[in-house]
């Protein structure tokens, strides 16, 4: 919220329903206290939107975002659908999303940049330790072109799982290597990816 409760939000685009939610809507839902609105029902997209344009608290000395001016636009998730979860053994509690629906959200995101007149960083809090990390798949491509843009920089979260050792790197030889596995209680499978360069 700006210092007088009126929302940053300058557009809120919910994937789920399809609806957009412009600030004028948002401001009448703060003030009528009605809930028409989707909320953030994990709460990161929240935390993540506070640390990039939290509002100066008490001048600035209790908290304050790295862009306490800026206007946010938005966009609620739709969860990845079913069948991608079963594929890849993603648990009931965990969100997860499908690359198709980021790279909507990224697109819908750019349509407010204006060139040399108003900058737009997407911030991209969420993540994945799937694919190859070298940068070449589409969705990599596409964020490296919107980030050479004039007037757009691409911000990416460098992942929390850093001490969860989710991560092998070897070298195959005529000499097996063996690798374990370690798999906590009550998991009924996961999804192993194998990269290999020539």
């Amino acid at each position: 919220l700006n210092a007088n409760n009126t929302t940053k939000i300058r557009a809120l685009w919910d994937q789920d329903t399809n609806m957009v939610y412009d600030s004028v809507k948002i401001n009448e839902a703060l003030s009528t206290g009605a809930d028409d609105i989707p909320g953030d029902e994990i709460g990161h997209g929240t935390a993540v939107a506070s640390v990039a344009a939290g509002s100066r608290l008490e001048e600035g000395s209790l908290f304050t975002g790295a862009a306490p001016d800026c206007e946010i636009v938005a966009v609620k998730l739709r969860p990845a659908k079913q069948y991608l979860r079963d594929y890849y053994r993603i648990a009931d509690k965990e969100p997860a999303y499908s690359t198709d629906d980021i790279l909507l959200a990224v697109k819908y995101v750019q349509q407010f940049v204006i060139p040399l007149y108003r900058p737009i960083v997407i911030c991209l809090g969420l993540g994945t330790s799937f694919g190859s990390h070298s940068g070449v798949s589409l969705f990599s491509e596409y964020l490296q072109r919107i980030a050479r843009s004039v007037s757009q920089a691409v911000v990416i979260g460098g992942g929390n799982e850093g001490n969860t050792a989710g991560h092998f790197r070897g070298r195959l030889t005529e000499n097996q290597q063996q690798v374990e596995l370690r798999v906590g209680e009550g998991v009924t499978g996961f999804t192993a990816e194998l990269w290999g360069s020539k």
